[in-house]
């Protein structure tokens, strides 16, 4: 039967390269990227760039955290991401070297090159949000960000960034 939307049937096939089986992702080198050493520092020079402005991290974008050579890599993955498989990978910087704030700096100058909008989280309109387990309250019971048990498969209105 025909609605307005098409067909009521699913397709047997989606042939795009965002439809895909985890089997087919095997080798890494296929949605990961590793930061050599020169990039990690360019990285940490686009840091002290954005510090220098003085201006606070949400105004963290492309403009203002110059990557003039790892911008480039980001921005095959952004490709990647955007229309292709749908996922990638970048590996490289070294949390323990970091104070959280630099390192959320340099999280949102590397985001920026992959995605420019930042999706809200939650209802008081946080961007970026630490997923940690808390048995200490009824926050485990009230959303899996608080949980350790395994979640259900769901679909984000927007985009993730998930970081480890």
């Amino acid at each position: 039967m025909e609605s307005c939307y098409g067909t009521r049937s699913f397709p047997q096939l989606i042939d795009l390269p965002g439809a895909w089986h985890g089997n087919q992702f095997s080798d890494e080198s296929e949605y990961v990227y590793n930061l050599s050493s020169q990039e990690v520092e360019e990285i940490e020079n686009a840091l002290c760039h954005f510090k220098a402005l003085g201006l606070d991290g949400d105004l963290i974008c492309r403009q203002n955290f110059p990557l003039p050579t790892v911008g480039e890599s980001l921005d095959l993955i952004r490709l990647d991401v955007h229309e292709g498989k749908g996922f990638g990978l970048v590996r490289g910087i070294n949390p323990l070297d970091y104070s959280a704030e630099d390192l959320t700096m340099m999280y949102l100058g590397v985001q920026s090159y992959i995605a420019n909008l930042r999706g809200r989280q939650d209802e008081k309109g946080n961007m970026l949000v630490h997923v940690v387990a808390d048995n200490s309250s009824n926050l485990s019971s009230q959303h899996h960000r608080h949980s350790t048990s395994e979640i259900t498969f769901h679909n984000e209105e927007s985009g993730d960034i998930v970081s480890g």
